[in-house]
C-alpha cells in the first residue's frame, strides 16, 4: 500500500489546527507520509480522538491518536506529558519513556 505524504502546506495547516503535535509525527507525514509503514503499521494522515476508536478508553482526555497496528492497539500522543505511549486493545493507556518516539513505532 503506498504511502501519502503531507505537503508542507498540508503539514502547517494541520499544526495550525493541532498546536500540541510533536514535531516528529508532522516530519514524517512530509517526509515519509501517512499509511502503512515499513513495520507493517499504520501512521494517520491526521490525529483523532480515542473515542472515535474505543467504545470507552481508560485514557487521559486529551490524547491524540495517531496510527494503529491492525490489531487493536492504537499508538497515540499525550500533549500534556508529552509523550508518546500505546492505547490496547480496551482503550488502556501505557506511556512510554519521554526519550522513545515515533520512529521507534514505525521502525526506522
Amino acid at each position: 500500500m503506498p504511502r501519502t505524504m503531507l505537503t508542507e502546506q498540508e503539514a502547517a495547516l494541520l499544526a495550525s489546527e493541532y498546536r500540541m503535535l510533536p514535531e516528529d509525527y508532522l516530519s514524517y507525514l512530509v517526509s515519509e507520509g501517512w499509511g502503512k509503514t515499513r513495520n507493517g503499521k499504520m501512521i494517520y494522515s491526521g490525529p483523532i480522538c480515542p473515542e472515535d476508536v474505543y467504545p470507552t478508553p481508560v485514557a487521559p482526555v486529551g490524547l491524540l491518536v495517531l496510527g494503529d497496528d491492525f490489531s487493536g492497539h492504537c499508538l497515540a500522543y499525550d500533549p500534556a506529558a508529552g509523550v508518546y505511549g500505546e492505547l490496547d486493545a480496551q482503550g488502556c493507556w501505557e506511556p512510554w519513556p519521554v526519550v522513545v518516539g515515533l520512529d521507534v513505532y514505525v521502525g526506522k
